[in-house]
Order: C-alpha cells, then sequence, then structure tokens
C-alpha cells in the first residue's frame, strides 16, 4: 500500500488533544482496540522536573504544548476505544477513575491509569479469550501512588481490573515499577514486562492472570531488563536492554521450562557486533517469512534471525563480526539512511507484507532548535520532520512509503499497527494535538501494471546504476529521483532493464522507478534505492563463498548439491568471461528457478533449507541483474568476479553517521 491508499480513520486524539499516544492496539472480536497515553511529554517533562531539576523546568516552554501549571492538575485519565469497521463507529469503552488521592498533594486526585501500554489476547482454560491491557501508574511524579493496573474484558466492552491486593506479587509492586508494556501469550501463559517509564523491567508469567495477586511470578533473573518479546520457531524470543553504553542489546530465547528463573540461550549478543557505540535496546520484534527481525533503538537498525539463530543485517552500518563481515542486504544505513530516525518504533505484517514504522527526533526534542530556523539547514530538516513508514515483501527491498508523517511534522512515530480483514490500521504519537490512527487498504486498478521487480543500485566512476526486473507486460519504464529534501521527479525512461544517472549528487539521493504499457494504468512504484550507499554490490566470490558456508553448516539435504552448485555458478562465471553475456544470464536464470524452486538432486527432496534457498535465489537474482551492466558497457566481467577494492560511495561516512547516532532526550519509546 502506498501513501494515498490510507485514510484518516477517527478524529485526531479521539477529540482529546491529550490523548497523546496510541500506546497499544489489538484487532480482536471484529474491533480495532486502542489504549491511549494521556499527556505524556508534559508528565515526561514533569518527571524530569522533579527527579533532576536543574535545566529541566515544567512547564516547558513550547507553543504547541498544554501543560498544567501543576503536574498533579494535568487530565491523566487513560482510554481504552474500539473500533468496528462495518459500522465505522468508534466508542470510547474505558475511561480510568481519577480516584486516587496523590500522596503529599491533599485534595488532588489522580487517575489510576494514565496510559495502556500493552495488550493481548489469552485464551482461558475453557477456550474462551479474554483481552489483557497493561497499564502505566503516574508513579513518575507522584511517588507513592500505587502499581500499575492490569485490566481484562471477556466481551471488549467490560474491562475490569484484575486482583492487586496488598501483599501479594501484583500488588505490592513498588519503585520503578510503574509501566506495563510488552505482553505477550506463549505455552498457555500470559507474559508481561513489569518496569520503569522507559520500557523495560522484569518477565512475569501467569496461567491464570484473571486471578491477579500471587498467580503472577517473576522468571527472569536478576539485572535482566526485557524489552519487548516474540514467540518464534517454538521459543520465547526477548530483547534486552543493557545499560552499559558500548555493551549493546541482547537478543535471547527460551522455552520457559524448570526451575526459576528460567535458562536464557543467547541468540545476538553485544549490539549485533557494532562500535564504537552499538543500540542499548531491541525496541520490536515481528515474525516474517519465518524470520525474527529486530527492531532497535539509536541507532534504528534492523536484524533478521533465522531458524538456525543465525543472523542478517538489514538496515544498519556495515561491521566485522565472528561470522565474518555483515553489510546491510538492503543497502541502507540506520534509520533508512536518516540518522534522526531514533528508532525502530514498531513492525506488523499485513497481506504478506512487513510494515516497519520509525520515531523521528526531528519532530519532538530538535523542532524548537535554533538551526531549524535558519535557511536552508531548516528547510531540508523539515523536509524530513515526522515519521517514516517503510514496507518490504521480501525482507531486503523496502519501499520508502513516507518520510514525513504523513504530511504533519509533528508526528513523532508511528506506535501500533494491527492487520484487520479491513486493511492495516496503524496508531501515532503526537504530544501537540493529539495521536491519530491511519486505514490502508489496497485497490488495485483493474489494467494496472505490476511494479518493476527488486530495483538495485551501484556505484561506478561516479554515477548510479540502476537494474530491475520486469514484472512481465511492461514496455517501457520510467525513472524517478530525489535529490537531497526535493520531491521526486522523473529523470528519464527506457526501454531497458537498466538506467545510468551521471548527475548523483553524493549527499542523498533516492530512487525508484515504475512500468508502463499502451493503453494499461502505469505501475505503482518500484521498491526504494538510496544513495549513499552502504552495501557492496554481489560477485561470483560472494556467491561461491555462500554456497561454501552452506556446505560447512550442513543445510544441503543431499551432500552432492554443493558441487552441482558450484559447478553451475563456474560455469556461468566462464560464459562470462568469454563474453556471452546472455548465456551466462540464461545460466543463472535457470540455476536461480531451481533454487526458488528449492527442488533437490534426489526426487522429493528439498535442494537446502527454505532460508537458505531464498537467501540464495535473491543473490542469484541481484549477479544476474549485474551482467546486464556488462552487457551495456558500464561494468566488465571482472567487476563481477570479486568484491572491488574500494568501498562503495557512503560507506565509510555512513558507518559513522549510523555509530554516531547514539544521543536523545527521550525516556520512553
Amino acid at each position: 500500500m502506498f501513501r494515498d491508499e490510507f485514510v484518516e480513520a477517527a478524529p485526531q486524539g479521539f477529540g482529546d488533544r491529550q490523548n497523546t499516544k496510541a500506546w497499544s492496539m489489538k484487532w480482536w472480536k471484529d474491533r480495532v482496540y486502542v489504549g491511549t497515553a494521556r499527556a505524556h511529554i508534559c508528565v515526561q517533562d514533569a518527571s524530569l522536573a522533579f527527579r533532576i531539576g536543574g535545566i529541566f523546568k515544567y512547564p516547558k516552554k513550547d507553543p504547541d504544548l498544554e501543560c498544567t501549571e501543576s503536574p498533579q492538575d494535568l487530565p491523566l485519565q487513560a482510554e481504552i476505544w474500539g473500533f468496528s469497521p462495518d459500522k465505522e463507529l468508534w466508542e470510547r469503552l474505558y475511561q480510568s477513575p481519577q480516584d486516587l488521592e496523590i500522596p503529599d498533594h491533599p485534595g488532588k486526585y489522580v487517575a489510576r491509569d494514565i496510559g495502556f501500554r500493552g495488550m493481548a489476547v489469552f485464551e482461558n482454560p475453557d477456550g474462551s479469550e479474554s483481552l489483557y491491557v497493561g497499564g502505566v501508574s503516574s508513579e513518575l511524579i507522584n511517588p507513592g501512588v500505587g502499581p500499575p493496573r492490569m485490566l481484562h474484558s471477556e466481551d471488549g466492552v467490560r474491562f475490569e481490573p484484575i486482583p492487586q491486593e496488598p501483599g501479594t506479587i501484583m500488588g505490592d509492586l513498588g519503585f520503578k515499577q510503574g509501566n506495563m508494556r510488552a505482553m505477550t501469550v506463549y505455552d498457555g501463559r500470559l507474559f508481561v514486562v513489569i518496569g520503569e517509564s522507559r520500557g523495560d523491567g522484569d518477565l512475569y508469567e501467569s496461567r491464570n492472570p484473571a486471578g491477579g495477586n500471587d498467580n503472577f511470578r517473576i522468571v527472569s533473573p536478576p539485572r535482566m531488563k526485557v524489552y519487548d518479546m516474540c514467540e518464534y520457531n517454538g521459543y520465547l524470543y526477548l530483547g534486552l536492554t543493557q545499560d552499559e553504553e558500548k555493551e549493546g542489546y541482547f537478543v535471547v530465547k527460551t522455552d520457559a521450562k524448570g526451575d526459576l528463573p528460567y535458562t536464557f540461550t543467547v541468540v545476538v549478543p553485544n549490539g549485533g557486533y557494532l562500535k564504537p557505540l552499538p543500540s542499548n535496546t531491541v525496541v520490536s520484534l515481528c515474525v516474517f517469512r519465518n524470520r525474527l527481525y529486530v527492531g532497535t533503538d539509536k541507532p534504528a537498525e534492523i536484524i533478521r534471525i533465522n531458524p538456525d539463530d543465525t543472523w542478517d543485517l538489514l538496515v544498519g552500518a556495515p561491521r566485522d563480526t565472528p561470522d565474518g563481515r555483515k553489510e546491510p542486504l538492503s543497502g541502507m544505513a540506520a534509520g533508512f539512511n536518516w540518522a534522526l530516525n531514533e528508532h525502530i518504533w514498531q513492525m506488523a505484517v499485513h497481506e504478506d507484507w512487513l510494515y516497519v514504522g520509525t520515531n523521528d527526533l526531528t519532530s519532538l526534542n530538535m523542532k524548537n532548535w535554533i538551526f531549524m530556523k535558519m535557511p536552508g539547514i531548516g528547510d531540508a530538516l523539515r523536509a524530513f520532520q515526522g515519521y517514516d513508514l517503510a514496507a518490504t515483501r521480501d525482507g531486503v527491498h523496502f519501499t520508502i512509503l513516507d518520510r514525513s508523517g504523513f504530511g504533519d511534522g509533528l508526528e513523532v512515530g508511528i506506535r501500533t499497527f494491527a492487520s484487520t480483514p479491513y486493511g492495516l490500521f496503524f496508531g501515532t504519537s503526537n504530544p501537540y494535538y493529539g495521536l491519530r490512527i491511519w486505514q490502508g487498504r489496497y485497490a488495485k486498478v483493474p489494467d494496472e501494471i505490476d511494479p518493476p521487480q527488486e530495483l538495485e543500485l551501484e556505484i561506478k566512476e561516479g554515477a548510479a546504476l540502476l537494474t530491475w526486473d520486469n514484472p512481465g507486460e511492461a514496455e517501457w519504464f520510467r525513472v524517478f529521483r530525489a535529490s537531497g529534501s526535493k520531491p521526486f521527479e522523473e529523470i528519464g525512461s527506457t526501454e531497458e532493464l537498466f538506467f545510468r544517472d551521471e548527475n548523483l549528487e553524493v549527499s542523498y539521493n533516492a530512487y525508484y522507478v515504475t512500468a508502463e504499457a499502451s493503453g494499461r494504468t502505469g505501475s505503482r512504484p518500484s521498491n526504494t534505492c538510496l544513495v549513499p550507499l552502504y552495501s557492496g554490490p554481489p560477485t561470483f566470490a560472494q556467491v561461491r563463498e555462500k554456497i561454501l558456508r552452506y556446505g560447512e553448516q550442513g543445510t544441503f539435504s543431499d551432500a552432492r548439491g554443493e558441487d552441482w552448485l558450484l559447478e553451475r555458478l563456474d560455469k556461468a562465471q566462464r560464459t562470462l568471461e568469454d563474453g556471452k553475456t546472455e548465456d551466462a544470464q540464461s545460466q543463472l536464470r535457470r540455476l536461480r528457478a531451481r533454487v526458488w524452486a528449492n527442488e533437490g538432486l534426489s526426487e522429493g527432496e528439498p535442494l537446502l533449507e527454505a532460508y537458505c534457498a531464498e537467501d540464495l535465489e535473491v543473490l542469484l537474482g541481484r549477479l544476474a541483474r549485474r551482467i546486464r551492466l556488462v552487457e551495456a558497457g558500464y561494468l566488465t566481467a571482472q567487476d563481477l568476479a570479486e568484491a572491488p577494492a574500494e568501498e562503495p560511495l557512503g560507506m565509510q561516512a555512513g558507518a559513522r553517521s549510523a555509530e554516531g547516532n547514539n544521543e536523545s532526550l527521550t525516556t520512553d519509546p
């Protein structure tokens, strides 16, 4: 789906600007449920002023913010809204009661819940389902106010708190336990992370969450700080926060069995080995095409974990690891080449596409900085102000759907998604004028051509070389480029499956291609390619290395498969070196088709493990497309033989940019 296929599905803030964040969202019982955060930046500013003081003042002087003079007067009654798409009806189903007297503030009362940060659907022993909602207390600004609450609903209309009596585990949640963020169900148990305001904390579980009280228990070891979690490949995977600046996040897994605390196996250590300043926190996890996608905070990178717990770098700075050099398979650095994207805030799968939403610093901490008012600089930053929305259907080729908060620069980030039969919904964070809810539905025109497939980019002699695959019906193609902060404009057209752009601006360029045919509606854009580029083009040597590694890992179903692939790869390379470019392309296409079908040498047996075949097919396709550039005279057969001596344009700068993006003033993703 593209920007014009999304419509705003609710009044901003549900009619109240203090509903500032769609903090949780779930599709259940034919409704979209949304839990709000109330005046969250006002709360954050009051907390900093109360706990630290000094330069932190409350209320902040910001014409776009509406904070009360006293934080104890903030309207903090969190809400739960439900939307019935078939009726196009929003209803406020719950509003937290404002009946807690604030300690040390006689006559002042605050809501029991100032936000609802997590949701999960739990199957009860009798087979029925209940929706559980994790709350947030005002402990940040009102110490001693009491623990956060967990609500549940059996019918989706009435919400009741679970028992949390004093003297029990859930009733005695104390200091730095005011938030319930990540919630998921695994092996018949509800797991929830309970911790401090930034969102990480201890891992709790319950087989009977409706019972509350002592029906919950801590199952993580002391000092383990869990931020997000997700079931994958039969295990519960968790993204951890590390406080040490250079230690970096960890991804671990557990089968949640045995004595407490459970045993956790490290899958990805040390922030994915980014140096010198790795991300300290995993912010989002999502399963897509049988891989686990991991989104991080400062820098905003994406990695994916394979079924055998190896992992790939998709978006981020190149780095050396114990398993060898890793470069981003998308070619993009952290934040999709925008260092001010603070984190990959949320991901979701809808109709076989993975959607990715970011949190953008320019909308929050930087909007009133002096350089935002400087001619040129301010204009360039404002062009990218607001969250980014990206999507991919293969996990490698990303389409940047929007880079500016859907036209509202005060839209800080995409916090929640919900895939439904009525389209993809997402909720945003806007601390100034209220959250927004968007609904996207794919609406293909009957005679519309499919877009070009797998647009690729490389740099040669200062020019951008673009290649792609024909979707099958196109007669010619239009090439578009956006330079710097300028909008996309058409820079040429061609009947070929490649294009050379000599007018390359190194600072920032984005490309896409559309397909055209006589009497037909032109296609939607292809995936997006960006300059600077942060990964090198594929070579025969690189493909050969991958096949050999698969052999070492024992991923072939038949030991002869390794030699079979290498023989055909070597034959295609020799054919290319003999100047027979069409034959070489044909040989690689046949090899790619065999790998894609994953047909082994023995009948009924796969050639490789499924994820390995998928990765090898993508790599062979990239290599085959480069042969077109040899045929056009832009590359030589030697360029495809082995890695270039020089790094791709922008890789060095990109590594510095991504690694340096580690400063933040926000506290609660």
